[in-house]
């Protein structure tokens, strides 16, 4: 079953999103982990922070967090192709 969910999850083409911040002298930053779009009017963007991460910390004492869209090109290699995707599921 979990191997049956990690195939079908790395089908899907999400895009990379970093979240940074600074309170003080100490700045963070981390990629992140979940989002999603959860009003449409007011418009509303959610970012999920693991609590384990250093910038969840950092982001508690923060007025603002910055959330960055990597761009694909910046991000990891993806392979457009389905055929050449699922074959390199199966390694």
């Amino acid at each position: 079953m979990a191997e049956a969910f990690e195939r079908l999850v790395s089908l899907l083409d999400y895009p990379m999103f970093v979240v940074t911040t600074r309170v003080g002298d100490e700045s963070a930053g981390c990629l992140v982990g979940f989002t999603s779009q959860v009003s449409i009017r007011p418009p509303r963007f959610m970012v999920g922070l693991s609590k384990r991460n250093h910038t969840y910390r950092v982001a508690e004492g923060a007025k603002h967090l910055a959330v960055h869209l990597v761009p694909l090109a910046l991000g990891p290699e993806r392979d457009t192709n389905p055929r050449r995707r699922r074959r390199m599921v199966r390694r």
